[in-house]
């Protein structure tokens, strides 16, 4: 049986392994948290904007929610309005769903997918 005196610390491959799985999660968030600040900045933007007069058609809408996020974003748009929106009538209101997904290369062969899905009322 061993003492106290030799059991203490941690080994050279324990120590490795943790700085390995610290590196690892620190890469993931570096990747992963501009994706996500993107979508709260699409969402802030969609949020603040007049949404509709009421007399817009669908396409009218969506060219206009396009322009504006062009205006935002510019060549940086995370998504493609004519794509990834649509304009629904529910219950006798209208409500703009917006549905899109981002990969973005984490490392070697790896990546990550990530989707986002918002509903807003048009008033």
């Amino acid at each position: 049986m061993q003492t106290l005196k030799n059991q203490r610390g941690m080994s050279f491959f324990s120590a490795m392994g943790i700085i390995f799985m610290v590196g690892f999660f620190i890469v993931i968030a570096a990747k992963l948290i501009p994706v996500y600040m993107e979508d709260m900045r699409l969402v802030k933007s969609i949020e603040t904007m007049h949404l509709g007069s009421g007399n817009d058609s669908k396409e009218e809408f969506l060219a206009q929610v396009q322009r504006r996020l062009r205006v935002e974003f510019g060549e940086a748009m995370p998504l493609d309005p004519s794509k990834h929106m649509k304009v629904e009538l529910k219950n006798g209101e209208s409500y703009l769903i917006t549905n899109y997904e981002v990969r973005d290369h984490i490392f070697y062969n790896v990546d990550a997918v990530v989707s986002f899905s918002h509903t807003q009322k048009i008033n």
